[in-house]
């Protein structure tokens, strides 16, 4: 289910009229008075009056006839202005009520109406729109009586955004088209001009006019009419900046709008302006609706962390200033992040709650979303006929508002239950109503969530080739939306690996049609696809587009970012640390995000895998000894794609073995084993043999006489080490093959089409230390990851290493000298890199994991995946001799995203790296043998194989904790 607020009230600001209040105003209050003479008693007494409601006021103004003038008014219209913030709202609203019936008693058409306008303003920020919108009505007709234009032109557009407000539509657009047509006419008469700006009320207007547009489904008209009416507001701010409110609102406006249409970059722009703008401000309403949308943003991205920690602040924020429509949207917010983890336990109340609210409120936009979710609640718990019921109310109300953009999610939601329920008939019925409104109005996300429905339905009444077309549909249309997602890899990678489902149905029904090269081509087009963009747009530096002040900004976030990272123990203000960290990389990824829409060349444009020709599978399969082996798990299914040469004529020969069982089943199996080698447990073989077994031994005929394997694993997989599995009892399958590993085959294939430029040059840093005391301090005093223990060990290994490459082609660099600053100046240089470092692994933000390095020159040591991946390398291969360096978060649609991720996407041919946490000692031993092997003309994969091979025959280290954790990655050659 879809959040969006595109009906949110606009909340207009208001600028206060300068107050002139009589100058014994306070004494006067204070005092009995006997008898009025003076229009200041009866100022006074008019205010003491007040208490005893509008008939007291009409016998003193009847009785002092003569002391009711223009001037009396003024005071009391000012008076009301003034005290019209805090406060009991009731004693806010008198002051007006009172100056109102003075303009009455002297029967001036132009006082009255703006009397009348006064209060309905009033009346409209307490949330009163009817009685609100009878005062503008009665504004409107004096103002016309007195025959001041400008001012009916102010009034009709006050009267659409009532309107609007009250949730009478067609009353709104009917007063907004007045307020712009006269507006027109206007400017060709020689009116005198009003209270207001007439640009004031044609910007309220088009906004009004926009957000109608936004609830038909026209967003290109809302979003031109709300740039039209931004560019009048911040015009009118320029000569009288009061219009701080309008700004923030329409900014908010504009990128909830993009949002809408998946423009998701322009959105998070606009949405940043609005916060800052409302930050700035102190407009702590506002402030709260931009967190909103912009939590709504992060939903849409599935990056449900954000999204959960932008509605958390919003609901604080709408807490403090006791706004209850906004407080009911972030809790129906925080419901919906919930339920989409499958916590219905914590979305459930949260749910409850904001529908109470809703109702209190009449909110009907948020009743649905609030009704349409509680459905959700009742499909986790398999009420699917309650879940029914409630999509079936949310409908009436969508249809009753004539919102096409919820009557379109209503829909989808609608048919998604009937599929359930298997009444695949009526859910083909509702996924076309709501495939109809999204395909006319350009709500592709919308759209692929109602093919894929469409589809399932369609399968479930064993139509396949109708499923077959609706599926292509449904990942074209996905192609389009990666396009439009902003951000790092992993906004990429949430939004991508939500939607691999719709993938491995495709890929089932062409394996049941025995099309098993297409069904190849879509599991590639499921995996790696952002690495795939890196490779193949190439790399743009940031700083190379980057302008003075955005350099400037980006590294006050990097050194906030470092300063936070080793935060020493001893602070008071430790406890908080987590949470400033967060919202400090918070920080900095919407400033990458907008950044990227600012320089639109720092985007990657996705790239749809071509399928693998011949030509491409002849580059990946170099003789009859190769094999690829690609894997795709699905929910219920195992499958395992084999391409081998044929030994009659050498032409590649693509099998695929299906086996099923349950993920989670797989999961369990996976996990053990993967536990037991990394722990150095005893009792690991049952569980290698079993492992093999279901991963690899239906495909052993094919695979007969193949020493070289390259395995693409998938999801879970990438959690096991293929060369410790046992095809026989106690004999390892790395004594019969070499192995390596890549994202997918197309990423393989474009790395293998690069020249290499030979295995000439080496750079190496060992055993870095921290090159200044205050690095050191901080080093050892910070949090457990950052103490680390010195490596001699690792000195050792890259200076017998580099002395294999001789001192004319070698650089290495240890201890202090080691530094981040030396590599990120010459590794472009380098055809071999060489790290035999301590790594730390943050498998929470994986691009925050980093390899420690010495610091110095501007660079504090820590070198992390974000800042790899800002960098243009050539080098043939990176060797990753530190823990666990090989891993990371395993992202659905893109495999393991970490260092090895990073340094690939910056431009190597491949990686050396580790799959758990590693000894020194054997690792150095392990990588000095790997290194003889490779120059003595081995490829890479057999050269890492006999470096383990001499340590498993050791007889001291046979264990595969010792051996089997390094990988290599990418091409062998």
């Amino acid at each position: 289910m879809k959040l969006n607020n595109c009906s949110r009230p606009l909340c207009f600001a208001f600028a206060v009229l300068a107050v002139v209040i009589p100058i014994r105003c306070g004494q006067a209050q204070t005092r009995e008075t006997t008898s009025i003479r003076t229009h200041e008693d009866l100022f006074h007494a008019l205010i003491r009056a007040e208490v005893g409601g509008p008939a007291q006021i009409q016998i003193l103004c009847a009785t002092n006839r003569h002391l009711v003038t223009s001037t009396l008014w003024t005071w009391l219209r000012n008076r009301a202005a003034m005290l019209a913030t805090g406060g009991d709202p009731n004693q806010t609203v008198r002051p007006f009520r009172t100056a109102l019936q003075v303009a009455q008693v002297l029967q001036d058409h132009g006082m009255i109406a703006t009397g009348h306008l006064a209060l309905a303003r009033k009346l409209m920020e307490l949330g009163n729109l009817e009685e609100a919108i009878s005062n503008l009505s009665m504004s409107c007709s004096h103002f016309s009586q007195a025959g001041l234009k400008h001012d009916v032109q102010f009034v009709y557009s006050q009267l659409s955004h009532a309107s609007f407000l009250s949730q009478k539509y067609a009353n709104a657009r009917t007063y907004a088209d007045k307020s712009l047509q006269l507006t027109e006419s206007l400017k060709q008469e020689e009116e005198p001009r009003g209270a207001w700006p007439e640009e004031y009320g044609a910007a309220i207007a088009l906004s009004v006019l926009a957000h109608l547009s936004l609830r038909e489904g026209r967003y290109a008209d809302a979003i031109d009419k709300l740039e039209e009416a931004l560019e009048l507001f911040e015009t009118l701010d320029v000569s009288l900046p009061i219009f701080g409110r309008h700004i923030t609102e329409t900014l908010d406006s504009l990128g909830d709008a993009h949002a809408l249409i998946g423009d998701y970059r322009w959105a998070l722009v606009y949405l940043e302006r609005a916060l800052t703008k409302a930050r700035v401000n102190s407009f702590s309403r506002q402030e709260s609706g931009v967190l909103l949308r912009l939590g709504s943003l992060y939903l849409k991205r599935e990056d449900y962390e954000k999204a959960e920690d932008y509605f958390s602040r919003s609901f604080q924020v709408a807490s403090e200033v006791s706004d209850p429509r906004q407080t009911s949207l972030a809790l129906l917010s925080l419901g919906v992040v919930a339920l989409r983890q499958d916590q219905v336990d914590r979305a459930l109340p949260r749910l409850r709650r904001s529908l109470e609210l809703a109702q209190e409120l009449k909110d009907i936009d948020s009743i649905i979303l609030a009704r349409q979710n509680l459905s959700g609640v009742y499909v986790a718990w398999g009420k699917l006929e309650k879940a029914l019921d409630e999509v079936v109310l949310s409908e009436e109300l969508a249809r009753t508002s004539s919102d096409l953009l919820r009557t379109a999610e209503v829909a989808w939601w609608k048919a998604e239950i009937y599929r359930r329920l298997g009444r695949n008939n009526d859910a083909i019925v509702q996924a076309g109503v709501s495939l109809s409104i999204a395909n006319e109005h350009r709500l592709d996300r919308l759209s692929h969530l109602a093919l894929v429905t469409l589809a399932q339905a369609h399968l479930a009444e064993n139509r396949p080739e109708a499923a077959e077309a609706i599926l292509r549909k449904a990942l074209d249309r996905l192609e389009e939306l990666r396009g439009a997602i902003p951000g790092d890899i992993l906004q990429q990678q949430l939004f991508f690996g939500k939607r691999v489902f719709a993938h491995h149905l495709l890929i089932d029904l062409l394996l049941k049609a025995n099309r098993i090269g297409e069904a190849l081509t879509y599991a590639e087009r499921a995996k790696a696809r952002v690495l795939l963009d890196h490779l193949y747009n190439g790399r743009t530096s940031s700083n190379a587009v980057m302008t003075a002040t955005e350099k400037a900004e980006e590294q006050r976030l990097n050194r906030e970012l470092g300063a936070l990272g080793r935060h020493l123990p001893n602070d008071a203000r430790l406890s908080d640390l987590a949470t400033r960290l967060k919202d400090k990389r918070r920080q900095y990824s919407l400033f990458r995000d907008v950044l990227q829409t600012v320089h639109p060349e720092l985007t990657l444009q996705p790239i749809v895998p071509s399928p693998l020709e011949p030509d491409n599978l002849r580059q990946l399969l170099p003789d009859s000894r190769t094999a690829l082996l690609e894997f795709v798990v699905t929910d219920g299914q195992l499958l395992l794609f084999v391409i081998t040469r044929r030994t009659k004529d050498g032409e590649p020969e693509l099998r695929v073995y299906p086996t099923t069982i349950a993920r989670d089943d797989l999961t369990r199996q996976v996990t053990r084993f993967q536990w037991l080698i990394s722990n150095r447990h005893p009792s690991f073989h049952a569980e290698a043999r079993a492992l093999y077994d279901l991963l690899l031994k239906p495909a052993e005929n094919q695979l007969k006489g193949s020493t070289s394997w390259c395995i693409v694993p998938d999801d879970l997989l990438w959690n096991v080490p293929f060369q410790a599995l046992e095809p026989r009892d106690l004999r390892y399958l790395i004594e019969d093959v070499a192995i390596s590993y890549a994202p997918s085959l197309s990423v393989l294939d474009e790395i293998s089409w690069r020249e290499p430029r030979g295995a000439t040059s080496f750079l190496a840093f060992g055993n870095p230390s921290p090159k200044t005391k205050s690095a050191t301090a901080q080093l050892n005093q910070a949090k457990p990851p950052l103490v680390f223990e010195s490596l001699p060990e690792a000195e050792t290994e890259v200076q017998t290493i580099g002395n294999q490459f001789g001192p004319q082609r070698s650089a290495v660099f240890i201890g202090a000298l080691a530094k981040e600053a030396v590599f990120k100046a010459g590794a472009a240089n380098y055809s071999v890199i060489h790290f035999a470092t301590h790594g730390v692994l943050d498998n929470a933000n994986p691009l925050y994991s980093y390899l420690a390095l010495a610091d110095g020159d501007g660079e504090d040591g820590l070198l992390e995946a974000r800042e790899v991946l800002e960098m243009d390398l050539c080098a043939d291969l990176v060797v990753l001799s530190a823990c666990e360096t090989a891993r990371g978060r395993i992202g659905a649609g893109e495999g393991v995203i970490g260092m090895t991720w990073a340094f690939l996407a910056a431009g190597a041919r491949s990686a050396v790296v580790s799959q758990w946490a590693v000894k020194s000692g054997t690792s150095s031993r392990q990588m000095i043998s790997f290194y003889k092997h490779l120059r003595a003309g081995a490829g890479k994969t057999e050269a890492l194989r006999q470096a383990s091979l001499e340590m498993l025959r050791g007889n001291q280290v046979t264990h595969p904790f010792y051996w089997a954790s390094f990988v290599v990655m990418g091409a062998d050659r």
